[in-house]
């Protein structure tokens, strides 16, 4: 029994502390659960999209991004492998593509640049001549060798990366 009234009147006497230190104690767990949703609210998530077209003797792949998350994905780095190795996007398309590149025009997307939320951007667009739509399909089999990689983050600095390969 003499703890229990040990107990109370501590309580009694020490209640606005007590109070003051438990409403002190909830502030900080409230800013931290607050600081950890705005950082998840803002987080970009950047997904690829391949197209092909065919017009006229025509014809064209393109590879594209968008931020399908809710923030602005910034663009660290752009890289660029062919098999495995990490080249210049213009030595990777030579090698990947070969006869294929005197037919060809092509751009590529540079780092250090942003996606706001819902953007997309064509990163790599492939257009040659060709007789048949047909003769997409083994131009596009060549460029299944080329892995375009993207390090991203977002505006509190968490980084995540994009590879194009299709098992990537």
């Amino acid at each position: 029994m003499q703890v229990v009234d040990f107990l109370l009147e501590f309580i009694k006497d020490n209640y606005e502390v007590i109070i003051a230190t438990s409403a002190l104690a909830m502030t900080l767990w409230q800013f931290r659960v607050q600081r950890w949703h705005n950082r998840v609210s803002v987080m970009p998530y950047l997904i690829r999209a391949e197209s092909t077209d065919f017009d006229d003797g025509n014809a064209s792949l393109k590879v594209e991004i968008k931020n399908n998350g809710l923030g602005p994905a910034f663009i660290d780095e752009f890289k660029v492998f062919y098999k495995g190795e990490e080249m210049e996007a213009e030595e990777a398309l030579e090698k990947a593509l070969g006869s294929y590149i005197q037919n060809c025009q092509y751009g590529t997307m540079g780092s250090k640049s942003a996606l706001a939320q819902n953007e997309s951007k064509v990163i790599l667009h492939v257009r040659f001549k060709a007789k048949s739509k047909d003769e997409i399909v083994p131009v596009k089999d060549l460029l299944s060798d080329l892995d375009l990689r993207i390090v991203y983050s977002s505006a509190y600095k968490a980084t995540n990366e994009l590879s194009t390969l299709a098992n990537g």
